[in-house]
């Protein structure tokens, strides 16, 4: 704190929390949340008040958590990458924090997220990295109902199974045949 507190009075208008391994955990006595608020606190108690901006690490798989945990305690910049790219298990995936950023906590109305799969796309091609089928949101199985029950109740409402609309994100549903479909995924065929 003491840090910030310096690099704010020399003219340093952001301060950036990097968590490099991803040792913060939710919840617990070392969460991103209360470094956050904390930090916030001593600093506008001293009259100081740059923009506070989080580096999530993915180690532990929280580097989503943590981000959002920061976005709850006020910080204003969150680092993130296509794919969750970056060193070791990679950072927190830009298209995830987006889309529950606009449909869970109803910022950026201004983010055309359709634009999202082509962005995928594209650094996919230019990386050589496959985007992942399990990926949140943006992977190919994200909005896809296979199992018999699920596609039947997906036909008849989406909202069964997916937790955002498809086309939040420039995807839409789809239903596939494998060997847990049952009679209803041909009558919506």
């Amino acid at each position: 704190m003491l840090a910030a507190a310096a690099a704010t009075r020399s003219g340093a208008n952001i301060i950036s929390i990097a968590d490099t391994t991803g040792y913060l955990i939710p919840g617990s006595s070392r969460n991103m949340y209360d470094y956050v608020r904390n930090l916030r606190n001593a600093l506008a108690h001293q009259s100081l008040h740059p923009r506070i901006a989080v580096h999530c690490h993915n180690d532990r798989g929280l580097a989503l958590a943590n981000a959002l945990d920061a976005y709850r305690a006020g910080a204003e910049i969150i680092d993130a990458s296509v794919l969750g790219l970056g060193e070791r298990a990679g950072l927190v995936d830009l298209a995830t924090l987006l889309a529950v950023l606009r449909y869970d906590f109803n910022e950026g109305a201004q983010w055309d997220l359709s634009l999202l799969p082509r962005l995928y796309e594209l650094v996919s091609r230019y990386a050589g990295i496959p985007i992942p089928v399990n990926l949140p949101v943006m992977g190919g199985n994200a909005f896809t109902h296979c199992a018999g029950i699920h596609t039947q109740a997906a036909a008849r409402n989406p909202q069964h199974y997916e937790s955002l609309p498809p086309g939040l994100v420039g995807r839409r549903s789809q239903i596939a045949l494998d060997h847990m479909a049952g009679l209803s995924r041909f009558a919506h065929a």
